[in-house]
């Protein structure tokens, strides 16, 4: 019975989606890859929060240690 539970799910690995594309591992990788390829570069982001930060748009360093430490409080309290 293990078997035949396997051979199914093995089977359905490979069928087509309704608009025909797979939905195992592979095809899942491989449009996140589709998605992804075209993006910006690491060295793109980080230049672009650079100038963020530059025009006063991002959040500074201590506002994020402040409210992480919060957070880590209140966690300590529940």
């Amino acid at each position: 019975m293990a078997d035949n539970a396997r051979d199914a799910e093995d089977s359905r690995e490979s069928e087509p989606l309704a608009g025909g594309e797979g939905f195992g591992l592979e095809a899942y990788l491989e449009r996140q890859h589709a998605e992804f390829a075209n993006g910006p570069t690491m060295a793109e982001l980080l230049a672009r929060a650079d100038r963020r930060r530059a025009c006063g748009m991002g959040v500074s360093r201590d506002s994020i240690v402040r409210i992480q430490r919060e957070l880590r409080d209140e966690g300590e309290r529940v």
